[in-house]
């Protein structure tokens, strides 16, 4: 799960972004 936490956090970020954008 540790090595999954970076990835997640940066799909997270990556929507954050993306919401941002619309």
């Amino acid at each position: 799960m540790n090595a999954a936490a970076p990835l997640y956090a940066d799909f997270s970020g990556l929507a954050e972004l993306r919401a941002r954008s619309v």
